[in-house]
């Protein structure tokens, strides 16, 4: 009987277990996100890209103080200036100082990411679930949360974390690849690459 309600609670848990695991990222990542200034310097340099863009109402060319700015993705710049929209900084675009004055920009700017590290680390425990088990799934979960780098990375303003987060999937993918049929030799294509493949 106790066993009965046990699985039937299980059951019912795992139904909102990946929100769950989404939660307990977040309660992990996104605490404190405010609590200290932009501390790589690019932060603060891609801020005020992201600033521009809502002061030009540009969301496609990007602009570093009056020169054309292409060294990264759009992506990293478009999800600073939603979180700043959304918790009203700059509006309008602000003014430059505004970066700098109090919490709120610095949080604006930061949550993007941290819920993006949070997704990642909901996708971690999603993938290892499914081939694994739940309980590999759990640890893992609390293993990437607790390490330092992850929590350091996971907070801040970087570009290339999109990249990163693809790079550990495809090892993940790799490292259990024959449990879905496929042998650890695959290759992953991207439109441009099967373009110039066909070629």
């Amino acid at each position: 009987m106790f066993r009965d309600r046990l699985a039937a609670l299980s059951e019912r848990l795992a139904r909102w277990e990946i929100a769950l695991a989404f939660v307990v990222a977040c309660a992990v990542l996104v605490p404190g996100l405010a609590s200290y200034i932009l501390i790589d310097p690019w932060e603060t340099h891609y801020a005020e890209v992201a600033r521009r863009m809502l002061e030009d109402a540009d969301w496609v060319h990007l602009r570093w103080q009056d020169e054309v700015f292409r060294s990264k993705p759009v992506l990293t710049f478009w999800l600073m200036a939603a979180g700043m929209r959304a918790l009203g900084v700059g509006d309008g675009g602000g003014y430059s100082g505004e970066m700098t004055d109090g919490d709120l920009p610095v949080l604006a700017i930061r949550l993007p990411f941290a819920l993006f590290a949070a997704g990642g680390l909901t996708a971690v425990f999603w993938m290892l679930r499914r081939l694994v088990s739940r309980r590999a799934a759990w640890l893992g979960l609390v293993a990437i949360a607790a390490t330092p780098f992850f929590t350091l990375v996971g907070r801040q303003v970087r570009a290339m974390w999109v990249m990163t987060f693809h790079s550990a999937c495809a090892r993940m993918l790799r490292a259990d690849a024959h449990r879905l049929g496929y042998t650890r030799q695959f290759t992953i294509y991207d439109s441009a690459d099967q373009r110039r493949l066909i070629k």
